[in-house]
């Protein structure tokens, strides 16, 4: 009995700690060419279910699960996150003309 009491806590502590080691994230694109309006979807293989999406500048472009939609003439970099794994596709957004920023 005394070894069934040590061994509960540990298995239990062991099962909680533990979590998938993503070690690398793969997008299905590392740049992406959008017009403002357009709506595009970065795919991720590789990720854990802890994954967050973010854009440098949400004025240019927002990003929700993988779905980047361009909002403004600009640059941004979408990040996907899962655990120590990163994975960066940069987004370039022009005029729905193909007006630039200058």
């Amino acid at each position: 009995m005394k070894k069934l009491v040590f061994f509960l806590p540990l298995l239990a502590a062991l099962l909680v700690g533990c979590k998938p080691d993503v070690k690398q994230l793969v997008l299905s694109a590392s740049v992406l060419q959008m017009k403002v309006g357009d709506v595009a979807v970065i795919d991720v293989t590789g990720a854990g279910k802890d994954l967050t999406w973010t854009s440098s500048d949400e004025n240019v472009v927002t990003v929700v699960s993988g779905g980047v939609t361009a909002v403004s003439i600009g640059r941004a970099v979408v990040t996907a996150q899962s655990g120590d794994a990163k994975a960066d596709c940069e987004v370039f957004v022009t005029g729905s003309d193909g007006a630039t920023l200058r």
